[in-house]
């Protein structure tokens, strides 16, 4: 049952980027955008992290 619902999502999916592309919805990246300019975030390391 659950790969013949994976199927039908892939089958969805396959058959809506086209059209939601064309259309323009889609957007670049899924990433939030950080400033006006529509560029991805860049994301900073604590210095904790950083060790």
């Amino acid at each position: 049952m659950i790969s013949e619902l994976k199927r039908l999502n892939s089958l969805f999916c396959a058959t809506a980027y086209p059209v939601l592309e064309q259309a323009g919805v889609l957007n670049r990246s899924r990433m939030k955008e950080d400033d006006a300019s529509g560029a991805p975030p860049v994301q900073q390391l604590s210095a904790a992290a950083r060790h």
